[in-house]
């Protein structure tokens, strides 16, 4: 399985091979990860789910995907500036093709190859983002000539917004790579329905062989709470967005509704705190502080999955967003917020994610650019206050007992297995 972000790389992107790495041994699988080396511990149950996983590490001589843990003590009432060598390191990556990892894999093939062989794997299953992961299960694939499934997260080329940003180049030979992996890869899984079509719009041949397989909560014990403290404020709706605001989740949304919600009495901003985890980068905090709202955000270290629980248990409202662009994905974090069973407030664009949302009775969807709208629920909430919220979570009583079984940890792996054991026949 290659999947360069795994634990204890603390990336969204490593919980949805972790979860089917962790559950594929029940269903008669045993992985083997190919991933990227990462400084840093594994939590005790990490460590007790992967004691007998075999894993292989590609060596990393530098790594721009860590980011600082808080952002307590950033200065958001002055703009930020990036550095010189950021500056040059940034172009450097717009230029490489698919990522900036590819050129080590590049090298890193053979090494790899060597000590997969002796290990005789019946499949490769690779995982993008990052897209160099599909260049690498590819050309493992060839070498040892066996199936493969490529796991798509997220849109590639087809993404309304890049998940970076590319030069003219790195653009047409994302493309080419792209339509490689499709025209290659035996099956192609997508996290979303609309992903799914909008591939076979413009890929029609792939319909056989692609499926869906959402992603799952990345707490792992959804029924044991940890000890982390939100530190909300008991006077005030406390909003909780459980991730990092960055280019492709921006503040914007959020905050071009609680401007709106200031246009009809300007004291209604100062009675809500949007709470987030991780440093922002610094185009969302040059935002909140252009649009006057630096006192409504809070930044908090990043916590490890085990207080997950917990952390989403003491927001009054969580907040589910992404750019307005992104019409294609479902957030992994929604998952999470199912499995709290407290009340969501959906500003995504992607209209599956209100649909599964209103299966479950688990709060409101108001999609992008309705901003008008959401703010006037924020205002009923902040008014009403007990008696709206009481009342958003009532609708969410249905999921106080976890997920539906069919968007549990053990469905989501029985389909990747059995997607393995029909490519493997």
């Amino acid at each position: 399985m290659v999947a360069p972000y795994f634990p204890p790389r603390r990336r969204v992107g490593a919980q949805r091979p972790f979860r089917f790495v962790a559950g594929l041994p029940s269903f008669g699988w045993e992985p083997i990860v190919v991933t990227l080396s990462r400084s840093g511990k594994l939590t005790e149950q990490e460590s007790e789910l992967l004691r007998d996983i075999k894993i292989i590490n590609v060596r990393t001589p530098f790594d721009r995907t860590i980011q600082p843990g808080s952002g307590q003590s950033h200065n958001l009432s002055k703009p930020s500036v990036k550095s010189a060598g950021g500056r040059v390191a940034d172009w450097i990556d717009r230029q490489i093709p698919a990522d900036t990892w590819l050129p080590l894999f590049m090298i890193s093939l053979g090494r790899v190859r060597k000590q997969l062989a002796p290990l005789k794997p019946d499949a490769i299953w690779s995982t993008g983002d990052p897209w160099s992961s599909h260049w690498l299960g590819q050309k493992l694939a060839k070498s040892l000539n066996l199936p493969w499934v490529a796991d798509f997260r997220d849109p590639w080329t087809l993404a309304s917004v890049n998940l970076r940003r590319r030069s003219s180049f790195s653009e047409w030979a994302d493309r080419k790579l792209e339509a490689s992996v499709l025209k290659k890869a035996g099956r192609i899984v997508f996290t979303a329905n609309q992903t799914r079509q909008c591939y076979e719009h413009i890929y029609p041949e792939i319909s056989e062989r692609s499926r869906v397989i959402y992603n799952t909560s990345g707490i792992y014990d959804l029924e044991k709470e940890g000890n982390a403290n939100l530190s909300k404020d008991s006077d005030k709706l406390n909003l909780l967005f459980f991730g990092t605001f960055r280019r492709l989740s921006p503040v914007q949304s959020i905050a071009d509704v609680l401007e709106e919600l200031g246009k009809t009495d300007r004291s209604l901003p100062e009675k809500v705190v949007i709470h987030s985890f991780g440093q922002p980068d610094r185009e969302q905090l040059d935002y909140i502080r252009e649009k006057g709202l630096s006192g409504q955000f809070r930044f908090h270290d990043k916590v490890l999955p085990e207080e997950g629980v917990s952390i989403l248990k003491q927001a009054d409202l969580l907040l589910l967003s992404s750019h307005p662009e992104r019409d294609l994905i479902i957030p992994a974090k929604l998952w999470d917020y199912l499995a709290s069973g407290k009340p969501i407030l959906s500003l995504l664009a992607n209209p599956e994610a209100g649909e599964i949302i209103g299966s479950y009775d688990a709060g409101v969807h108001f999609g992008a650019n309705r901003s008008e709208e959401a703010a006037n629920f924020l205002m009923k909430s902040i008014q009403e206050n007990e008696t709206d919220l009481e009342s958003a979570q009532s609708e969410t009583d249905s999921v106080r007992n976890g997920l539906k079984e069919i968007h549990k940890a053990n469905h989501t792996t029985y389909q990747l297995a059995e997607l393995l054991n029909e490519i493997t026949r």
